[in-house]
Formats: structure tokens, C-alpha cells, sequence
């Protein structure tokens, strides 16, 4: 089977997300703000930074979805 589901604890995300193409520049620069306003917050970040890409390479630029998100620690 090329899919499988499998039930993952409950967790707390602090998440950007942004449309367009998903460079190298664009997730540092995302990465970067969401380090920033964990801090100003005074959130304590869990781990390392999730990539997450939704749409097909077909999608035209402007309708992709991508998020960067980090955990947050409880």
C-alpha cells in the first residue's frame, strides 16, 4: 500500500502559511517570522521547522498552499 494512516498524539503548532512558489527564500524568510513572534509571544518552540506543501506541480503559482510550522511546546 502506497498509504497509510496511522493516529498521532494531539500537539500545538505555531504555523505561517503563504501562497506562490515555495523557495528556499520564502521558507527561511516564513521560518524566520514564526521564530520571532514565538518569542515575542513567549512561546517555547518543541522542535524542528514542519515543510508543508498541498498542492500538485501543476497548480499555477498563485493558487499553491504552503505552510511552515513549528511545535509548541505545552
Amino acid at each position: 500500500s502506497w498509504v497509510r494512516l496511522r493516529r498521532l498524539p494531539p500537539e500545538t503548532l505555531l504555523v505561517a502559511r503563504f501562497s506562490g512558489r515555495a523557495t528556499a527564500e520564502r521558507l527561511n524568510a516564513a521560518g524566520r517570522e514564526l521564530v520571532a513572534e514565538a518569542r515575542a509571544q513567549g512561546l517555547r518552540l518543541s522542535g524542528p521547522a514542519r515543510l508543508m506543501f498541498y498542492d500538485d506541480p501543476f497548480t499555477m503559482p498563485w493558487n499553491r498552499r504552503n505552510e511552515v510550522a513549528y511545535p509548541v511546546a505545552r
